[in-house]
């Protein structure tokens, strides 16, 4: 690790997005099996020297006014795969998080985002990966920010 190492600050900013789409793939599973960009999301990439994730913020869109996005959990995991199929012996899972309904694209009533802390590095060759338990709706998309700092 060539830089900033004493103590460790970070370089630049990093803020991942991603979108999951309209009517998306579920991933009923919790053990890390799935594929990107079907049914798993890339939602962080690390710097060649690694990189401190701060946070991970989910909003949901809507194209259709006051449509109910359906209670769903996010699955958050730490992968070496960052594209094609995961298996549970590359994927694994590290958080769970509980996504109430909520009506988006509405007139008079905002969206909460759901923001949880993460708080830890990503080291080189290592990714951060997405899954919902329930398929979006047909209007509906999910966007994920997450935010931290390369090194």
């Amino acid at each position: 690790m060539a830089a900033n190492t004493n103590p460790i600050y970070s370089k630049s900013g990093l803020v991942g997005t991603v979108t999951v789409p309209q009517a998306a793939g579920a991933n009923t599973k919790s053990d890390g099996t799935g594929t990107i960009a079907t049914d798993m999301w890339l939602a962080a990439s690390p710097a060649a020297d690694g990189s401190w994730l701060d946070r991970i913020r989910f909003s949901h869109g809507n194209n259709t006014v006051g449509e109910a996005s359906g209670a769903n959990v996010y699955r958050l995991y730490l992968s070496t795969k960052n594209a094609g199929a995961t298996a549970p012996a590359d994927t694994k899972l590290i958080k769970e998080i509980a996504s109430p309904t909520q009506n988006s694209d509405h007139a008079t009533v905002p969206t909460n985002f759901i923001e949880e802390p993460l708080g830890f590095v990503l080291p080189s060759g290592m990714y951060l990966l997405v899954s919902i338990h329930a398929n979006t709706s047909a209007h509906a998309s999910l966007h994920i920010v997450t935010f931290g700092g390369n090194y």
